[in-house]
């Protein structure tokens, strides 16, 4: 199998890294919810503030949450390898040749300079 040296020379983040430090800010959030009620018991905390720092941490964890949603697959450069091979975009059904690229394009750039216009594809990787 021939691996296209631009995608075997991406240099990716540490996609694992990255999701685990997002999974352990959100347990850390998580963990601050149930004692909320007993700093209301002891007076450390009105109600009216603990029902605002609950739904201060809610948003929170929703917003780290979708954050960690919108991270690329951990294995992100062995699919670039993969997604360079023309044989593996032949081999694949209209909708599924759509999903990659929907997954995969970061932007499209119509370049009308030339006379017949060009469509350049910019990926993630």
């Amino acid at each position: 199998m021939r691996v296209a040296p631009r995608s075997a020379a991406v240099n990716m983040p540490d996609v694992d890294r990255i999701k685990q430090r997002i999974t352990n800010a959100i347990a850390d959030k998580k963990s601050i919810l149930p004692q909320l009620p007993s700093l209301v018991e002891s007076g450390i905390l009105d109600t009216e503030t603990a029902k605002l720092r609950a739904y201060k941490i809610q948003t929170e964890i929703a917003e780290l949450q979708r954050n960690q949603a919108q991270l690329p697959p951990v294995n992100l450069s062995a699919i670039a390898q993969t997604v360079s091979i023309p044989q593996f975009w032949l081999d694949l059904s209209e909708s599924e040749r759509r999903f990659y690229f929907r997954e995969f394009i970061r932007h499209v750039e119509l370049i009308r300079d030339l006379s017949p216009w060009q469509l350049r594809l910019i990926f993630i990787f």
